[in-house]
């Protein structure tokens, strides 16, 4: 089912150099990703990990990889003992479904709570991806430390008229994190833009990505 995975830049704006990349993983032209991937269970969703783990460590570099997982994964404790014990320190975990946080009944909150804590002690760095408005409410009720954030690509877009509501915006959410990219980059306007709003670090089309066909069609 999956073909290939696909690494986006992302671009720092302190050092202005590519510091690393997002992994993504491209399924066949006739599958549609957002089905496919909410459908997964949490073996599916390891062995998904498993195989991009083999692919990066195949690479033999010390760039750094953000690789997607569910909040589903961080709430389950063997998901969490596979994670621990397989990741590299070069590799950062970025929340993949963050709005999903909101649904977590008091006993899933406990354990996403213990095993962030764990993963931290562990070395390993936390980013929360999609970040909106709505979001960063919900992400305020968890006291926790996380490294990073990513400015969803749609609010960005639409706030391409109203610079100062982004910067607003990124103000606030610099109040979790020294760590803020915007997604959604695709012209030197919005480059400028997100820069002059505060953002550390930048990721989108302007950067091409690059691919990694897999040999044989992994399901």
């Amino acid at each position: 089912m999956i073909s290939a995975l696909r690494f986006q830049p992302i671009f720092s704006v302190r050092q202005l150099n590519i510091l690393g990349y997002e992994v993504l993983s491209q399924l066949k032209s006739t599958v549609d990703n957002e089905i496919y991937f909410s459908a997964l269970d949490i073996p599916a969703h390891i062995t998904l990990l498993e195989k991009q783990l083999t692919i990066l460590n195949q690479l033999n570099d010390n760039e750094k990889y953000y690789i997607n997982l569910p909040v589903s994964m961080l709430c389950n404790v063997t998901a969490i003992h596979f994670i621990l014990s397989s990741l590299n320190k070069n590799i950062i975990i970025e929340l993949q479904d963050p709005a999903n946080l909101d649904k977590l009944n008091g006993f899933e909150r406990m354990a996403f709570m213990s095993n962030l804590h764990l993963i931290h002690s562990n070395g390993f760095e936390v980013w929360i991806d999609d970040l909106t408005p709505a979001l960063l409410q919900v992400l305020s009720s968890f006291i926790f430390a996380f490294d990073g954030v990513k400015v969803d690509k749609n609010f960005f877009w639409q706030q391409l008229e109203n610079p100062r509501l982004l910067r607003s915006f990124v103000y606030c959410s610099s109040l979790l994190t020294n760590n803020i990219l915007i997604e959604g980059i695709e012209t030197i306007e919005h480059y400028n833009i997100a820069i002059e709003c505060g953002a550390t670090h930048l990721q989108g089309y302007l950067w091409p990505e690059h691919h990694y066909t897999l040999p044989l069609v992994v399901g």
